[in-house]
């Protein structure tokens, strides 16, 4: 079977295997692949919405109601009231949260080193810096959205 080198599908295919060997690794948090993502974002954007948090792990609002209530049963995360809207809530990680987001980093940063092993330390940095790119240049293509500034929050591009 001949290798494609295409963007999109080496940018999928990479991502796809990532999250795999990812998911092997964090088998031990017993937590569902959504469940360690909704917490990994949580962790860069405490104090967000239910909505904004949907938008950037890719689930419909009402199941992020469903995982969030899952993740404050497990005593992961915490709704406060919104100050400035009564209708609203924030979402907060709890200490608990706290020790499998260190956990979670540590097994990503293992799974980042497989991927990139190999690679001299200028061609880890030129490939980061060219992806970063490839990544501003379709940010900067889509119009200004809210769902965009989230995006970015949650990826530490704010």
């Amino acid at each position: 079977m001949q290798e494609s080198r295409t963007l999109g599908f080496l940018i999928h295919d990479i991502g796809r295997m990532m999250r795999a060997e990812f998911a092997g690794r964090a088998v031990e948090l017993q937590l569902t692949q959504t469940q360690w993502r909704a917490i990994a974002f949580l962790s860069r954007m405490e104090g967000c919405r239910q909505a904004e948090l949907a938008d950037v792990i890719e689930v419909r609002p009402i199941t992020v109601c469903r995982l969030l209530d899952r993740l404050a049963a497990l005593d992961l995360i915490e709704r406060r009231d919104d100050p400035g809207d009564r209708r609203a809530s924030r979402l907060f990680l709890t200490a608990r949260a706290r020790a499998k987001v260190e956990r979670l980093r540590n097994i990503g940063e293992g799974v980042t080193r497989i991927a990139l092993s190999g690679l001299a330390a200028a061609e880890r940095d030129k490939l980061l810096d060219l992806l970063v790119f490839v990544r501003r240049n379709l940010a900067g293509n889509r119009a200004a959205s809210p769902r965009n500034s989230v995006e970015e929050q949650a990826h530490g591009r704010s």
